[in-house]
């Protein structure tokens, strides 16, 4: 059963006014239902998108610009997918979605292509050489830190030799953090999530604990459908830092899915206090 929040509920969580959160409906950016007593009743997803409305607000966005590209995040995202996966940011004078390795720019629909073109060659041609061609006589071997470099410079141009960096830099040097960590997120992007899963839980061996890599094996096993497993992980990294704001917000997402409204809001009401300057 889905979770509903009053009009003073968001308003409290979100520090604005009822009369902000009527304009925004009157904009057409959330749909909040009527109670049996004609109240409105928001969503966990109509909190995330009024939430990015806020924040896009205090980054100096015009309201036009801001509605347009809500409204188009929106449509894009999948039925029932809430906002909260969906990063925003303002560079410049445009605004930058950005869904797990993917970057576009909502206003116009393109994608945004986020490394230096002018060093890409230059990449693809180290990758070359180190992969054995045409290597110098007096070439020393790259090692574990030159094959993870050259993973983080071309991943988002070329996923597929990415993974192969890091799975190159593990051979060397198989408690490599960085490498196991950023392996699994591209199996991940890939749609491998049984396999991202197991380098989650490596990397778990290498640094127990650890809120990040606890929050990415969360979204691995939310996506796998294993929702109770997810909200272990998030609730885990929670336990090793309970100032860790996206903990917070994904043990509400995940406590919501499990129809318990109470922990839903108290995790989202802490999440808003770590995030409130």
């Amino acid at each position: 059963m889905t979770q509903h929040y009053s009009a003073r509920d968001v308003a409290r969580l979100l520090s604005v006014s009822p009369a902000r959160l009527r304009a925004y409906a009157r904009a057409g950016l959330v749909a909040p239902e009527r109670g049996p007593r004609g109240e409105f009743r928001y969503t966990f997803q109509d909190l995330a998108l009024l939430r990015a409305a806020e924040g896009l607000a205090d980054a100096n966005v015009t309201r036009r610009r801001m509605l347009r590209a809500l409204r188009r995040i929106k449509d894009r995202l999948p039925q029932g997918e809430p906002l909260s996966g969906v990063q925003l940011s303002v560079v410049g004078d445009e605004v930058v979605a950005r869904d797990g390795g993917a970057a576009w720019i909502p206003e116009s629909g393109q994608a945004r292509f986020e490394f230096d073109t002018r060093t890409l060659p230059a990449t693809i041609a180290a990758y070359g050489r180190a992969k054995g061609e045409a290597t110098p006589a007096r070439a020393r071997e790259p090692d574990a830190a030159d094959w993870y470099e050259l993973g983080s410079e071309i991943e988002s141009a070329t996923p597929d030799h990415g993974r192969d960096a890091y799975r190159r830099a593990l051979e060397l040097e198989p408690r490599h953090l960085g490498a196991r960590v950023r392996l699994a997120r591209l199996l991940e992007g890939a749609g491998r999530h049984r396999a991202a899963e197991a380098h989650y839980r490596l990397a778990l061996t290498i640094a127990p604990r650890e809120p990040a890599v606890l929050l990415d094996l969360s979204s691995c096993l939310e996506q796998q459908g294993r929702v109770a497993h997810a909200l272990s992980a998030s609730l885990e990294a929670i336990e090793a830092d309970s100032t860790c704001a996206e903990a917070h917000l994904s043990a509400a997402r995940l406590c919501e899915r499990i129809g318990d409204s109470a922990a839903a809001l108290r995790h989202l009401e802490t999440y808003h206090g770590l995030e409130r300057p």
